[in-house]
């Protein structure tokens, strides 16, 4: 970095410009614009996931770290204001300890931090994920993170795949993590406005609209559940396993029951 950018930063820092300023700063170059538009999306992705806080852009976020290729980020507290965790993008990493090149994101926590925080809190407890909702495909995501948050503003613990595609691989991930519920919207479902909710157990799954998946989550435990809305829709549990989906790809991801 030549002397004139540290210049030119540096009066930057001692102004405290506004954002809308230092955004029309970074505009004027070409990767300044590219840098914002990785920005714009990761905000727009990110911001509808947030159950409680908030994400913005701080254009003086600083790490020390050399091997960021991309968006760094910090986690912090909002009433203690410390920072219990940080990291970014370094798509290059992994690729010096082996032979493949692997784009990557990850960070670090605060352990201490995070137990001093805990330790404040009258009623610690982790929540481990109920459900899984599957991204079909990289134009999927945004529906996916938001349908997540729905899920979690009813209080249900929920993960979003970290990837696209192959909705068998997905479902294997969930199976192995143990997460008893998948959520599935492919485009034929989307289509239609309806979401396939698979319980992993009892290996049934029911398409639902979109407003009715958080009441049938809720009270989703065991087959006897699904047991009853087979019933209802004239079928028996057993059965309702050999009624093949309109749109389900059988391969990939078993059979379907519809409901009304």
């Amino acid at each position: 970095v030549n002397q004139q950018s540290i210049d030119a930063l540096s009066n930057d820092l001692r102004r405290g410009e506004e954002l809308a300023q230092l955004r029309t700063k970074l505009q004027s170059t070409e990767a300044g614009r590219e840098g914002l538009a990785e920005v714009d999306e990761l905000l727009s992705l990110v911001a509808p996931m947030l159950k409680s806080g908030s994400i913005k852009f701080d254009a003086f976020l600083a790490r020390g770290l050399s091997y960021y290729t991309g968006n760094i980020f910090e986690i912090v507290t909002e009433n203690s204001g410390l920072t219990i965790a940080s990291g970014g993008r370094y798509d290059d990493l992994i690729g010096m300890f082996t032979k493949s090149s692997i784009p990557a994101c990850g960070g670090s926590l605060g352990i201490d931090r995070i137990m001093a925080l805990m330790l404040q809190d009258a009623d610690p407890h982790l929540d481990f994920p109920k459900v899984l909702v599957t991204v079909w495909d990289s134009s999927a995501a945004p529906d996916a993170l938001r349908f997540a948050a729905m899920l979690r503003e009813s209080d249900i613990s929920t993960e979003v795949y970290v990837g696209n595609g192959n909705i068998g691989r997905q479902l294997k991930y969930a199976a192995g993590r143990n997460i008893p519920v998948c959520i599935i919207q492919g485009p034929d479902e989307k289509m239609r406005d309806r979401i396939l909710v698979k319980d992993m157990k009892c290996k049934i799954q029911i398409e639902l609209s979109p407003n009715d998946v958080v009441a049938h989550i809720q009270k989703l435990g065991d087959v006897d559940t699904l047991a009853s809305h087979a019933l209802q829709a004239g079928f028996s549990a057993g059965s309702a396993r050999n009624v093949p989906g309109e749109t389900v790809e059988k391969a990939q991801r078993g059979n379907n029951l519809r409901l009304p």
